[in-house]
């Protein structure tokens, strides 16, 4: 008897429901002036996907070519502007039993991002400013004759800003903060939640992290980092959301040579190291789920 038949005895076994297959080729060119001053990356890639769905028995194909234009401007040593455009192919969600059409795989979509930003290097501290806007296809909850259907009728459009800091103020001592303001609307959606905020969205996201090597120890460093997630709704229509929340983690990375002299690098991670409770909405179902609790991650990395 197979292990698979043994599970399945058991009732711990199940069907693979679908199997996605990407598969792309990029090209890139960066060109630069003399003076270093310009820097344009112009590109493009080739990308296909297969996506076959066991329960219906249906395969989905779609190609698409995406281009990516980039230019940056460095205005002196230690300031430079860039602005970007870059499209990309993904593969359609699969709909769940929580609809009439369960099963059904929706169409790959076109992603479109627009980036400006400067940066600013002191030389102990690189500040990131960006804006960005991408549009996206967005899922739809249609009602026909009283069965709720998932489409991907509608579009999503993300706009925001980020501010980020990084740097090291003293020998051995690492910096990093990052605040990002988003403005996620349904956008080309149905007339009951058209220009609503994307569900499962919060406006705010925050995370400040600091990493001290210990210099009794060679090789050995410890990390703390605060995370923040600002409220979101649960739902297309806006009715209910789930609270804003503060987590934290705790870590250690210790490097050092292993057998035969190669580089080996041992982490230990906690994560919601005070065991925070808190719900967190689904962004492509009106649905909540259970935030992860304490865990403990434990790695060893090498390289030959």
């Amino acid at each position: 008897m197979s292990n698979a038949t043994k599970l399945n005895q058991f009732g711990w076994g199940a069907a693979l429901n679908d199997s996605n297959l990407l598969t792309g080729v990029a090209l890139t060119d960066v060109i630069s002036t003399k003076d270093d001053k310009w820097t344009f990356v112009v590109g493009g890639r080739y990308q296909h996907i297969k996506q076959n769905v066991n329960i219906s028995g249906k395969t989905y194909k779609e190609h698409a070519f995406s281009p990516a234009f980039a230019v940056i401007h460095k205005l002196n040593d230690k300031t430079s502007v860039y602005a970007n455009y870059m499209q990309g192919l993904t593969a359609g969600d699969l709909v769940d039993n929580n609809y009439a059409n369960d099963g059904e795989v929706l169409a790959p979509y076109k992603t479109k991002q627009f980036e400006v930003g400067a940066k600013f290097n002191t030389g102990k501290y690189l500040t990131t400013v960006s804006a960005f806007q991408m549009e996206q296809a967005g899922t739809l909850v249609e009602t026909r004759n009283g069965l709720k259907y998932l489409t991907s009728g509608g579009k999503v459009r993300n706009r925001g800003l980020e501010v980020s800091v990084a740097g090291e103020p003293r020998e051995g001592t690492r910096v990093m903060g990052s605040v990002m303001f988003l403005n996620s609307k349904y956008n080309k959606s149905l007339a009951s939640y058209e220009g609503n905020d994307v569900m499962g969205t919060p406006r705010w996201q925050a995370v400040a992290r600091v990493e001290q090597d210990i210099k009794s120890v060679e090789g050995l460093s410890v990390n703390l980092r605060a995370n923040y997630q600002g409220p979101s709704y649960i739902d297309q229509w806006n009715t209910y959301k789930v609270g804003g929340r503060v987590t934290w983690d705790l870590g250690a990375r210790y490097e050092f040579k292993g057998f035969g002299g190669h580089p080996m690098t041992l982490r230990a991670d906690v994560y919601n190291v005070f065991n925070k409770d808190y719900w967190n909405a689904m962004s492509n179902n009106p649905a909540v789920y259970v935030g992860k609790g304490r865990t403990a991650v434990v790695s060893l990395e090498t390289k030959f």
